[in-house]
């Protein structure tokens, strides 16, 4: 990412400063679990000083979609000029994952887990609802049979 604060873009290498932001150091504001994909939105803060600062934050998935990175500013006349992707291939060495590092990610792939089978059942009783205001102008079978064909549904795999 690189940002300019100050309202002036400096020219300057003299004006331009770096930083590194451990994206798992960033405190995670929401989840959002899609059948085919999941949206995860980190809050990453930082101190911009006047010119131009190229922020390099790290460590996301290996899996993350080029296309889905996006970046948002916060308060001050910061101004976003580049948002770009690049993907480092690790070492063995660096591929070594902290045992809380592990611990949050397999926290994280529980929440995942937790949020496609809750949106699992959500499309079960979506589908059972469009079924039932389909048999409604049908009256075939009674209202409590109806209703028992869905309390059946809704029972735990």
């Amino acid at each position: 990412i690189n940002a300019e604060y100050g309202g002036i873009q400096a020219m300057d290498s003299e004006d331009r400063s770096t930083q590194t932001i451990n994206g798992l150091n960033c405190p995670v504001l929401s989840v959002t679990v899609y059948n085919d994909r999941a949206e995860v939105t980190r809050d990453v803060q930082t101190f911009l000083p006047a010119g131009i600062t190229e922020i390099s934050i790290t460590d996301f998935s290996s899996r993350l979609d080029e296309q889905s990175v996006r970046v948002s500013g916060g308060i001050g006349n910061a101004t976003v000029l580049e948002v770009s992707y690049h993907k480092k291939f690790r070492t063995a060495e660096e591929e070594r994952i902290s045992k809380p590092q592990k611990q949050k990610l397999k926290e994280l792939d529980e929440v995942i887990v937790n949020k496609q089978e809750e949106a699992s059942r959500y499309q079960k009783e979506l589908s059972w609802l469009a079924s039932l205001s389909k048999s409604l102008a049908s009256p075939t079978e009674s209202k409590s049979e109806k209703s028992s064909t869905y309390l059946a549904t809704m029972e735990p795999d």
